[in-house]
């Protein structure tokens, strides 16, 4: 059965993500390699609204690594977008044409809407009424769904590094800190959101999955163990209690968590909960695949 195998990349406001895959003409996805790694593109965005060459630096290294991979395993098409970080900045045209050229492909900077479409059928597996909740290092999707279908979906400007930069001038954050963090986190939700009543509910991307290793203490991340893992509302409670009184040295060191998303995962997991405590969900799945397993799933890009 004749196959296109297909590299997906995300390049997200803190993460580029990339999966490669074989896909068969009936659908079925075979996922070869799965790719984490951290650039914060979206570092000081919001001072200066461009992205900062240091920045851009960690990613062309990132992407130059994961070309190298896509050749060596003969890749037949790259499917490459980029998401918040890149909607916001004001150098962003030349920032994706520096990617470009390490790609040798097209990278589309998709809205907020496409960004949810993608990470809604990336995660969702079941037919029943769905949450997936998205959240990145500078938004936030939250999209609701049936029968793989999307009744309504949003893109909220509250991301990890967004909510960090504009109140968590320490870690730990003080209470003034976390207090201001809250009410603009429930204003946001409130404000776009029109549906909030419960139904089946996934946390997808990387805070999620943070989160869930810590809760699980599996800090030797391994993606089969912590994806479909299910967590209760007072589970995420622990983590947040544990990361707003926790130097970054300890969120680093004791919880095993990456030196550059330790100092906003006390942010994403405020996202978190206040989303849970919004939807009244009392337990919620982890997905570790969401938009770049979207991207490979749609028969055109």
């Amino acid at each position: 059965m004749e196959k296109t195998r297909i590299a997906s990349i995300d390049i997200g406001t803190n993460t580029i993500l990339m999966m490669i895959a074989d896909k068969f003409p009936d659908g079925e996805i075979n996922v070869i390699e799965d790719q984490h790694a951290l650039a914060r593109l979206g570092e000081d965005l919001s001072k200066n609204n461009k992205i900062k060459k240091t920045a851009i630096n960690r990613a062309i290294d990132i992407l130059q690594r994961y070309k190298i991979l896509i050749n060596a395993l003969k890749v037949n098409q790259i499917r490459a977008v980029a998401t918040s970080a890149m909607r916001d900045a004001s150098n962003a045209d030349d920032v994706i044409k520096l990617f470009e050229n390490i790609l040798e492909s097209e990278v589309r900077i998709i809205s907020g809407e496409q960004e949810a479409f993608f990470s809604f059928i990336g995660t969702i597996e079941s037919e029943l009424p769905s949450i997936v909740v998205d959240i990145g290092g500078g938004s936030t999707e939250i999209i609701y769904g049936e029968n793989r279908h999307i009744i309504s979906a949003k893109s909220i400007n509250i991301g990890a590094v967004k909510i960090t930069e504009k109140f968590f001038a320490s870690q730990p954050p003080d209470l003034k800190q976390i207090l201001n963090a809250e009410q603009f986190i429930i204003h946001a939700l409130e404000q776009n959101l029109q549906f909030n009543l419960f139904k089946r509910f996934y946390g997808v991307g990387g805070t999620f999955t943070t989160i869930a290793s810590i809760s699980r203490n599996q800090y030797d991340f391994e993606r089969d163990k912590i994806s479909n893992t299910e967590l209760s509302f007072s589970d995420f409670i622990e983590v947040y209690n544990i990361l707003k009184s926790s130097s970054i040295d300890e969120i680093v060191n004791k919880y095993k968590v990456h030196p550059m998303r330790a100092d906003v995962i006390t942010a994403g997991t405020l996202i978190a909960l206040k989303t849970l405590e919004y939807f009244q969900a009392e337990k919620c799945t982890i997905n570790s695949y969401g938009l770049r397993y979207g991207l490979i799933i749609v028969d055109e890009f």
